[in-house]
C-alpha cells in the first residue's frame, strides 16, 4: 500500500513540474512527450516481467537500475521554487542559468 501511494504521488508530481518547466509555447508539447514516454513505460512494463525466463533477476535488475538512474538524473533538473514561468522559449532557455 506504502508503494502504491509512492507512485500515485510521483506520477502526480511529474506532471505538476512538467509544467513549470516547459515555457508557455512549448508546455503542452512538453507534457504531451513526457506523457508519451511514461505511457511507453507502462506498455513496456509486461514485456520485461516476461524476460525472467532468460534469467530469474533481469526484470529486478531493469527496474531497480532504471529507478537509481532516474533518482540521480532528477537531480540535474532545475529548482522551480519561488520562480516565474517562463513565458517565452528565451526565457526558458535561461531558465536554469
Amino acid at each position: 500500500m506504502i508503494g502504491k501511494f509512492g507512485i500515485s504521488a510521483s506520477f502526480a508530481l511529474v506532471y505538476i513540474y512538467a509544467v513549470e518547466v516547459f515555457p508557455t509555447p512549448l508546455r503542452s508539447v512538453g507534457l504531451g512527450m513526457c506523457s508519451t514516454a511514461s505511457r511507453i513505460g507502462s506498455i513496456s512494463t509486461p514485456l520485461i516481467l516476461l524476460l525472467d525466463e532468460i534469467w530469474e533477476p533481469l526484470p529486478l535488475l531493469i527496474f531497480g537500475s532504471s529507478a537509481i538512474i532516474g533518482g540521480l538524473l532528477v537531480l540535474f533538473l532545475p529548482e522551480t521554487r519561488g520562480k516565474d514561468l517562463p513565458e517565452t522559449i528565451e526565457e526558458g532557455e535561461l531558465f536554469n542559468k
